[in-house]
């Protein structure tokens, strides 16, 4: 039997005439995320700017509330409009031959539907509150495949079950007849991974899908995205503030502090030389190998300030032990837009 990546036909929308390079799947330019509050809005993320080429993996690291799940659900369109919504930017998706704005799309209307699951996917980060409770694990897939292909129910069950064995998940027959509380942790993950693969999309979210799970389960999750994704051709943006998955998975990396997008580079550029102060906090809070017993880390001192920020100076200068006065009362623009690492920093 052909693998199931290779047989899903392709249902490409119309052609849209939008600007998009030839090896890029996805280009986020200007984005800004706003919260309403008090008959105002405040901006939650700022103005990033991002792309991800074909069959490319792209971290965005960053501390809780940074806004990368914020990001990854705008493209989505899974924002909890209002109060949260998108004001400004584009957020451009290949599909095939054409290219759609996901931020000028009806996340309720029938375009956006029909490119959820299929040309974009995401694994969320907790699978027992993002699978139905009262649905069975192979219910869930059929469905998903049946949304955007011809098969008939029965070519589609066989289909799922065979997802089931690419992921990793024993007597396949047996737990696509379960619910989700019947299975652990790790399995419900690979339902999910399941789940957000079974169309092959060109665009794969992974928003912390190890997180609590033990050292063993969260590689072999790892793993199997990894390898799917190649199969498949698929590019993946994956998000996560655990710098040793950036290191396994990466291909390039994006820095996130307070909605904006700090330092971004090649992950070898990341890790052998962080140009902001911020990014080599967050590496210097990391053990290693060669960290002699006893270490005591030093952490980044003080916390995120609160909304609403001053509009003037570094979002972090409050807690850089490298802040310059002019960090206080200007904002850094990026060293070199043109660069492939690039840093917003003063220094």
């Amino acid at each position: 039997m052909n693998s199931p990546l290779q047989e899903l036909p392709s249902q490409a929308l119309p052609l849209q005439k939008l600007p998009l390079a030839d090896d890029l799947q996805l280009e986020v330019r200007n984005l800004e995320i706003a919260i309403a509050k008090g008959g105002r809005h405040e901006l939650v993320v700022k103005g990033i700017s991002f792309d991800i080429r074909r069959n490319e993996t792209v971290c965005l690291v960053g501390e809780s509330g940074c806004g990368k799940s914020l990001t990854s659900l705008a493209i989505m369109g899974l924002l909890q409009t209002p109060p949260v919504s998108i004001v400004g930017g584009e957020i451009l998706l290949r599909d095939g031959d054409a290219v759609h704005d996901l931020a000028r799309l009806d996340p309720r209307g029938r375009a956006y539907r029909d490119l959820r699951g299929r040309a974009v996917s995401m694994i969320f980060q907790e699978p027992m509150s993002s699978l139905n409770p009262v649905h069975r694990n192979g219910a869930q897939i059929v469905e998903v495949i049946r949304q955007h292909t011809d098969l008939g129910k029965s070519a589609a069950w066989e289909r799922m079950l065979e997802m089931l064995r690419l992921v990793g998940i024993p007597s396949p027959e047996v737990r696509a007849r379960q619910f989700p509380h019947q299975l652990s942790g790790g399995m419900r993950q690979r339902i999910m991974i399941a789940l957000a693969l079974a169309c092959r999309p060109g665009l794969l979210l992974a928003d912390e899908p190890t997180t609590a799970l033990d050292v063993t389960t969260q590689a072999q999750i790892l793993e199997e995205i990894r390898k799917l994704s190649r199969l498949s051709g698929t590019s993946t943006l994956f998000i996560t503030h655990d710098l040793a998955v950036v290191a396994q998975l990466a291909d390039r990396v994006h820095v996130m502090y307070r909605g904006e997008i700090v330092e971004s580079g090649q992950v070898r550029d990341i890790f052998h030389d962080p140009r902001h102060p911020y990014t080599r906090g967050l590496l210097a809070s990391v053990p290693s190998l060669e960290t002699p017993p006893f270490t005591v880390f030093e952490p980044i001192r003080g916390t995120v300030r609160d909304l609403p920020a001053d509009p003037n100076g570094c979002p972090f200068e409050p807690r850089c032990t490298s802040a310059l006065e002019v960090c206080k009362t200007r904002t850094p623009p990026p060293d070199d837009k043109g660069a492939s690492h690039m840093s917003r920093c003063w220094l």
